[in-house]
């Protein structure tokens, strides 16, 4: 199968989670899975589940990740946050580049449902790419504001102004 070039957002965005060896990922909104196969490159990763609300996006993604569905590394699931259903496992990592109910919204259920997904020492990461460096501070209010609301504890808050704005909000249950 012919791959796009990988956006520099989701490099970056997989970049932000300092994998290391054993760590699971859940991935919301996989889309058409480059960042799976980004995180399944990292050397020791155990296992990726992504989720997504399109039919369509989640079979490109599983046939670009193939081999590492083959090898159960690697599992996509058709759901969003409201019917996502509970794993046997918890998640170190869960990485969300994009997802907009998360500063459109008020997602105090989605929130939860994340927290019974993270392991005891697991992060949840907020990846954004907005269209204009003028957004980052928006982004920044609203997501804390959403965060500590849902009683989350906002971690580091990474952001790169130029040449294109991207924004990580790490942050932990609190």
């Amino acid at each position: 199968m012919a791959t796009s070039p990988v956006p520099e957002r989701l490099r970056w965005a997989v970049g932000r989670l300092q994998l290391r060896a054993g760590h699971r990922v859940l991935e919301i909104g996989c889309g058409n899975g480059v960042a799976v196969a980004l995180i399944c490159a990292v050397p020791g990763v155990a296992r990726v589940v992504a989720v997504d609300r399109s039919a369509a996006a989640l079979r490109t993604a599983a046939r670009r990740n193939a081999a590492e569905v083959t090898a159960g590394r690697a599992v996509f699931r058709h759901a969003d946050l409201s019917t996502l259903e509970s794993f046997e496992e918890r998640f170190d990592r869960i990485l969300a580049v994009n997802v907009n109910l998360f500063w459109t919204r008020s997602p105090t259920a989605e929130f939860r449902r994340l927290a019974g997904l993270l392991a005891p020492d697991g992060v949840l990461h907020l990846v954004y790419e907005p269209p204009h460096a003028a957004r980052l501070d928006t982004l920044v209010g609203r997501l804390g504001d959403r965060l500590t609301a849902a009683g989350w504890a906002v971690g580091e808050v990474t952001r790169v102004d130029t040449p294109t704005p991207l924004l990580d909000v790490a942050a932990r249950p609190g």
